[in-house]
C-alpha cells in the first residue's frame, strides 16, 4: 500500500513538474487568468453600479462567484480524455499497460497532478488578488462550506471517469477530439 501511494504521488509529481516546463506559458496562464477576473469583476461593478441588490443578490456575493467559478472552471480544462485518446493513436498505449500501476490509477494520479497545479497556481494567486480588490462574501455556515466542497470533490471525480470513457471511445474511433 504505501509502494502504491509513493507511486501514486511521484505521477502526481511528475505531471506538476511537467505542467510548469514551459515557463513563459505557465506566467501568461496566470496572468491571462487575472486579467479575466479583472474583466468579470469590472463588468458586475458596472451592472451594480445603479442598485446594491439584483434578483436578491449583492455585488459582494456576484465578486465571490465570479472568482470561485474561474477557479472551479480552471480545474476543469484540459482533460484526461485527450492523453488517453493520445496514447491510443500513437500506440503507447502498450507500453502504459505494461507499467506497475494500472492505466485507471496512472490517469488518476495524473488528473490528481494537474488539480493540485491548477490550485497552487492558477486558484491561490486569483484568491490573493480577490482579497485586496472584491467585496469577499464567505459563507455563514461552515457546513455549507463543507458541502460545497465535497461537492467539488465528487464532481471531480465524475468529471475524471467521465473523462476516461471519452478517451476510451478512442479504441474505437482512433482519435476522440471530434466527440469531445
Amino acid at each position: 500500500m504505501k509502494n502504491l501511494i509513493r507511486i501514486f504521488m511521484g505521477i502526481s509529481f511528475a505531471t506538476i513538474k511537467q505542467k510548469s516546463i514551459y515557463k513563459r506559458a505557465f506566467y501568461l496562464n496566470i496572468i491571462s487568468t487575472g486579467v479575466s477576473v479583472f474583466i468579470y469583476l469590472y463588468l458586475w461593478r458596472k451592472v451594480y453600479s445603479k442598485n446594491s441588490f439584483i434578483e436578491g443578490f449583492t455585488l459582494g456575493e456576484m465578486e465571490t462567484y465570479v472568482v470561485l467559478s474561474k477557479i472551479i472552471s480552471a480545474q476543469f480544462s484540459g482533460g484526461i480524455n485527450g492523453i488517453l485518446s493520445e496514447w491510443i493513436y500513437n500506440g503507447n498505449i502498450g507500453i502504459e499497460l505494461l507499467h506497475p500501476v494500472d492505466l485507471i490509477r496512472n490517469l488518476k494520479a495524473r488528473r490528481m497532478g494537474e488539480t493540485i497545479f491548477t490550485l497552487i497556481f492558477k486558484g491561490v494567486p486569483i484568491v490573493i488578488i480577490s482579497l485586496f480588490v472584491t467585496k469577499y462574501c464567505l459563507p455563514n455556515d461552515i457546513a455549507c462550506m463543507a458541502l460545497f466542497l465535497l461537492t467539488i470533490l465528487f464532481s471531480t471525480l465524475i468529471l475524471f471517469y467521465f473523462e476516461v470513457l471519452l478517451g476510451m471511445l478512442a479504441f474505437f474511433t482512433l482519435n476522440s477530439q471530434g466527440i469531445i
